[in-house]
């Protein structure tokens, strides 16, 4: 599967972020674009949505969204996966 990853960083504004409490929501298909956790996505997320979109490219990679903030032990795995979600996106379509 083909995906883009997104790397930035947060600011301290309360914004959208995965956590155990809405991880459910978060798993349903077009939730970031067109429900009510959409007006929480953050700008930048909002921007690389419609970039990859414009891309000709389905998904999205965006650390705050895909690792479940308030599980430890799931953050911990996820970001000891890193360097393997970074290097594996795709990079077919982006400028070198």
């Amino acid at each position: 599967m083909k995906y883009i990853t997104l790397s930035y960083t947060r600011r301290q504004t309360a914004s959208l972020c995965n956590e155990k409490c809405i991880i459910d929501q978060l798993q349903k298909p077009g939730v970031l674009v067109s429900d009510a956790l959409a007006e929480k996505v953050p700008r930048t997320v909002r921007n690389a949505i419609d970039v990859v979109r414009l891309l000709g490219e389905r998904y999205l990679w965006v650390d705050s969204l895909c690792i479940v903030q308030d599980d430890v032990e799931s953050m911990q795995v996820e970001l000891d996966s890193m360097a393997r979600i970074y290097s594996t996106s795709c990079k077919d379509n982006l400028p070198p």
